[in-house]
């Protein structure tokens, strides 16, 4: 089940890319779980250990929210302005190869 965020008054998306500091990941950590306008969060490799999914009213609001981890935590947001895909399934096995001629493939060459 999806909830409307926008039916709730949640207006604008932001992308967050955070990098803890230095024996800071726990501490943010816990404040990402404790912090309401985070939807979503996942740990992802490279130089950034977070990206996660905010629920806003306003642009103002992401200083009230970047500006508790700024002591622990590098920040670089992004607001969403349109979404291509959202939560789609994959729609083949992964055992699968794709083939030769797949459309999707096509122009990734």
């Amino acid at each position: 089940m999806r909830v409307d965020a926008k039916a709730l008054g949640y207006t604008l998306e932001a992308l967050a890319r955070i990098k803890p500091r230095s024996r800071q990941l726990h501490n943010v950590q816990q404040m990402i779980r404790n912090a309401p306008r985070f939807t979503s969060c996942d740990r992802i490799t490279g130089p950034d250990c977070f990206i996660a999914r905010l629920a806003l009213v306003s642009v103002a609001e992401l200083d009230n929210i970047r500006l508790p981890l700024h002591e622990r935590a590098e920040t670089q947001t992004s607001t969403v302005k349109s979404s291509l895909l959202r939560n789609r399934m994959p729609s083949r096995s992964p055992k699968t190869k794709p083939s030769e001629n797949h459309p999707v493939l096509e122009g990734c060459r």
